[in-house]
């Protein structure tokens, strides 16, 4: 480890610890060190090292300067500048030699640049080596900038610049500071004697511990000049105060990263656009409002010079028959409001008729206006010969003016009340469509406007119905049907019904059934089936979720295809076919298609492609998200479907690659065998029936430099890789990526079995309706939150690791024991859940109890799992049984201080056996919440519908809630359901689902869930003299 001349860089990646970087120098032998080492965990004082393979054009120099630049929260480049290849000794005279440094004059060496990229195994690994040719490649220029600079001295203490042979590097803490750390380096020179006539330069090494390592902390003033804050000596990066800092800047260095990115959602532009339709209705109403009270008092300046006799008469005639009205239409309401509770089918046709009837008295009511106008025209004359007459009648003038005030008061209240009934049948019509199609034919031909549209569906057999919904369609306005609790989500598009027309929408969510999906394709969502009682003007627009990752892979897209199937069919199966149209984006899990006529539709993804339709697809694509459509996806779904003639019947079998002993599944079933390029380079064998050979150059993964920056162009990086003939390379396949990008969602729940808690876990594909369903099927169970995760390349199963693993936490006296070995899931059944054969999703039973008195009070159990992509562990978390007191049988129950029994741990805090007010415990959390509560709403929007979703799998917000979509709303529902919690572990498993939804999360959510956990469990400690059972490690 012992060199000098070296240079050093400290990279910093988005999720990464701090990693020091040291390449080249000489040893003390004057011996070039012609390696790359990497220390891991630099921040912590302990610290791993690894050498990284480099070419010896890079290590093979001394004096040499090292720089890394952050391109991307993944992604540094190392730029290495210049540095002497060679020492030399030369005769100066006098019988003197010298050493003579010689520099490095390569231009292909002078500079060069390291890229090095984060790998999915958590390490750092080098991408590519450019050297100067490679510097003044268009691709390079097109990533770098130039420009005029400037030149100014700042002051530094000579501590930090009495050195030379040093390394330095800068640190990004916050967009506004920099650290700059020196490290080693020489301070003196001297020339020794070493006999022979020979004077060698001595260098004097610095030893000082407190000048070794230094920090200049560099901040950007408002005269926008960086100017020095603090210069940090080695005793200072040993203090507590350094510590703090350095904990501080990390922590708000991921949040300041997010407040760069942040993008309004699609539901906060629909929610604008929702308000702002309802301040239009708001302003008509109001203009109507305005136009009654103008009629009003017109009618009252022109009534003063009226004839009294005539008045009276003609007024209280005209109050007569109109009172008379307003009682009959008021009794007609009352009696129809009444008969809207046993007969629904009038519903549509009640609030059309109540909104007419009402156009129709405020017509009445100008006409009856103008023609007071008429009258009093005609009658100035004899109006003001009886002037005096009136006045003896001004008494009786002002009751009928009272009256006709009244009557427009009543008129207003009148139509306040309709608007009111309007809007309880509207929540009426809602609170039905809630009622499954069962609940509803039970209630009679009352109910006989709502079949029709279900009827339709009536007919579906051999299918695993997740749920069903009705849903109205009124008027000729858009409407977005949102069924996202079940993976659906319709778009009614303006102008599709009239605007007194009204259809009902009926949709069936299905996990599965006897479904006959094209070879070569997979199930990637759930099956619908969408009827409506009347068709539609224009097509609606279905937004069905999918559970293949696209993010940062647009060209995937082209490879999910949407399919039907007719509701109706002779027999089973279904058979479904590829449509044409539809589009899917790479920053959301929905894909949309237009419809108009309906039947069962899904969403698949393509396993393997042939060559000509990847062609195709490049000749005809514009380089956008979307899936793509038009004559290129018809092109390559005929494709797809005519592929059991490559194969027989085009099956797909797993096969083993040479040396690895792991399956892939590219193998078609009888026949000659075909090459298959898998990703990593090795080769697999297909078999093909009736001779000759396929090459398949499968799975979109690595095929160089270019294909990795463009992932757009995967389908032509591919493409160029065939050297077989035309006709051969229009037959190839080619193995997509939609299998290792499919998401799964595994499912812990607990269910008591005598004195043992059963633990299942069970796995399904990470989609809504397939999570309810097992949620539903499960209701009486206490349910975990689900975990996403995907299958490790090449794996066929995932396994539950119960080795007991070195756990975090104690588990002494607890027994966890499998019912079965080795615990595994396979990947077929997971994918077979919802067939006729596996109407259950696979799941393994795990037993859990205390096996001895002494055991833990509190079980917190890790158990990895094996064969996923990401590195993923399951806790089971359990609390001991209490058995009720015999000592004070006749205490009193209480809503409020609930006693638990507990005792004194060795950490001075409670376990199971003295008193515990439940209270006292919920009112500490209560009030280190609202102290972390500013901390907690600045938390960034653009991750607030993630945490819905989190907190709305784990059960702690409502559907309302989480449609609202504000860190408000759900820490007021947390706080809500807190207060009803009366048992000490209900509280602690309370606070336990909250904090790990955001700790799942990630970035700045699961800091601040860090945080907020230890201030419980501190503040529980400090006042009550509590163990507080969470787990809070991010």
């Amino acid at each position: 480890m012992e060199r000098a001349d070296h240079a050093s860089a400290i990279i910093n990646g988005d999720s990464t610890s701090p990693t020091l970087v040291v390449i080249g120098g000489r040893d003390k032998r004057n011996q070039l060190v012609t390696e790359c080492l990497l220390f891991d965990s630099i921040t912590t004082g302990q610290y791993s090292c690894r050498k990284i393979p480099l070419p010896e054009s890079v290590t093979d120099r001394y004096s040499h300067s090292l720089t890394a630049v952050t391109m991307s929260p993944h992604c540094v480049w190392l730029v290495i500048v210049g540095g002497y290849e060679e020492l030399e000794w030369k005769n100066v005279g006098g019988g003197k030699e010298v050493p003579m440094h010689i520099p490095i004059t390569d231009t292909n060496r002078l500079m060069m640049i390291i890229e090095l990229v984060y790998s999915e195994p958590g390490e750092w690994i080098v991408e590519s080596v450019l050297d100067g040719n490679d510097l003044t490649s268009k691709n390079y220029q097109e990533n770098m900038t130039t420009g005029q600079y400037s030149c100014r001295k700042i002051p530094l203490p000579e501590s930090v610049t009495g050195r030379y042979h040093h390394s330095l590097t800068a640190v990004t803490m916050s967009p506004h500071c920099v650290w700059l750390v020196i490290v080693g380096g020489c301070e003196e020179l001297e020339w020794k004697d070493v006999g022979g006539g020979k004077e060698q330069a001595m260098a004097t090494f610095i030893d000082d511990t407190n000048r070794l390592i230094m920090i200049i902390e560099l901040v950007h003033s408002e005269a926008g000049e960086w100017i020095v804050q603090s210069v940090l000596e080695g005793n200072d990066l040993t203090s507590k105060n350094y510590q703090e800092k350095y904990q501080s800047y990390s922590k708000t260095r991921s949040w300041w990263m997010d407040q760069l990115m942040e993008y309004p959602t699609e539901r906060e532009m629909k929610l604008q656009r929702y308000i702002q339709s309802l301040h239009e209705d708001l302003q008509v109403a109001h203009e109507n409002k305005v136009s009654l009270q103008e009629a009003l008092v017109e009618s009252n300046k022109q009534v003063k010079g009226y004839d009294s006799n005539d008045i009276m008469s003609c007024v209280l005639e005209n109050m007569g028959q109109e009172q008379k009205k307003l009682i009959e239409e008021k009794q007609t309401i009352t009696e129809d409001y009444e008969k809207l509770k046993v007969k629904v089918t009038d519903l549509t046709e009640l609030l059309g008729e109540k909104e007419e009837q009402y156009l129709k008295e405020k017509q009445i009511i100008i006409d009856d206006n103008q023609n007071l106008k008429t009258d009093i025209s005609e009658k100035d004359k004899a109006v003001a010969k009886l002037t005096s007459q009136v006045e003896e009648q001004s008494q009786n003038e002002k009751q009928i003016i009272a009256d006709l005030r009244a009557k427009v008061s009543d008129n207003e209240l009148y139509a306040t009340k309709l608007m009111k009934e309007k809007s309880q049948l509207q929540e009426r019509v809602t609170s039905l469509e809630e009622q499954s199609i069962k609940e509803t034919s039970s209630i009679g031909l009352q109910f006989n406007y709502l079949i029709p549209s279900m009827d339709k569906l009536d007919c579906l057999s051999d299918v695993q119905v997740a749920e069903r919904k009705l849903f109205l369609i009124q008027g000729d306005k858009p409407q977005l049907m949102n069924w996202e609790k079940y993976g659906l989500r319709i778009g009614v598009q303006k102008e599709s019904l009239l605007s007194s027309e009204t259809v009902e929408a009926a949709v069936v969510a299905l996990v599965g059934g006897e479904f006959q999906f094209p070879p070569n394709t997979v199930l990637v969502s759930a099956v619908y089936a969408v009827s409506l009682s009347k068709p539609l003007l224009k097509r609606l627009i279905l937004e069905i979720q999918h559970c293949v990752d696209l993010t940062g892979r647009p060209g995937l897209s082209r490879h999910l295809k949407f399919a039907i199937a007719p509701v109706s069919t002779p027999s089973l199966p279904y058979q479904f076919s590829i449509v044409e149209g539809g589009e899917f984006s790479s920053n959301s899990w929905y894909g949309s298609i237009q419809r108009k006529e309906f039947c069962l539709v899904c969403i698949l993804g393509l396993i393997m492609v042939t060559m000509a339709s990847i062609g195709s697809q490049n000749g005809h694509e514009g380089g956008g998200d979307g899936g793509g459509g038009g004559q290129s996806q018809q092109q390559q779904g005929a494709a797809i479907q005519q592929q059991p003639a490559v194969g027989g019947r085009g099956a797909l079998t797993p096969i083993s690659q040479p040396g690895t002993g792991q399956s892939a599944a590219v193998q078609q079933e009888g026949g000659q065998p075909a090459t298959v390029q898998q990703e990593g380079g090795q080769p697999a064998m297909v078999q093909q029936e009736g001779g000759g050979q396929i090459v398949i150059e499968g799975n979109e993964g690595d095929r160089g430099q270019e294909a990795q920056q463009d992932p757009s162009q995967e389908g032509t990086a591919i493409a160029t890789l065939c050297t077989e003939s035309s006709s051969n390379y229009a037959n190839n396949l080619v193995v997509t990526s939609v299998l290792k990008k499919m998401k799964y969602a595994g499912m812990i729940y607990y269910e008591e079995k005598g004195v043992e808690d059963l633990v299942t876990f069970t796995a399904a594909k990470d989609l809504n309706a397939l999570v309810e369903y097992i949620k539903r099927e499960h209701s009486q169970a206490e349910i975990g939150p689900h975990v996403p995760f995907s299958f490790q390349y090449l794996r066929d199963s995932i396994e539950l690791k119960l080795d007991h693993t070195p756990q975090k936490y104690p588990f002494t006296g607890w027994t966890i024991q499998s019912h079965f070995e080795p615990c595994k899931l396979y990947r077929s059944d997971i994918d077979n859940f919802g067939e006729a054969n596996d109407p259950i999703p696979p799941s393994c039973l795990i037993s859990v109890y205390a096996s001895s008195p002494g055991a833990v009070p509190s079980l917190h159990y890790s158990v990895p799992l094996d064969g996923v992509a990401d590195p993923v562990s399951l806790f089971i978390h359990r609390s001991l049984k209490t058995a009720p007191s015999a000592t004070n049988p006749t205490t009193p129950s209480s809503s409020n201080v609930v006693h638990e029994s507990t005792s004194v741990s060795s950490t001075g805090g409670a376990s199971p056996s003295a008193t515990v007010d439940v209270s006292k415990v919920k009112k500490v959390i209560d009030d280190t919440l609202v102290s972390h509560y500013d901390t907690l709403t600045s938390l960034t929007k653009s991750s607030l519908l993630n945490l819905a979703n989190k907190l709305y799998t784990a059960g702690l917000i409502s559907e309302g809630v989480k449609e609202i979509c504000t860190m408000e709303e759900f820490l007021g529902e947390f706080r809500a359901s807190l207060r009803v919690k009366r048992k000490l572990p209900k509280v602690e498993e309370h606070c336990q689902k909250f904090l790990s939804s955001f700790i799942a999360v990630r970035g700045s959510y699961a800091d601040a869930a860090e945080a907020l956990g230890e201030d419980w469990i501190e503040a529980i400690r400090n006042e009550l003299g509590l163990d507080f059972n969470i787990y809070i490690d991010a």
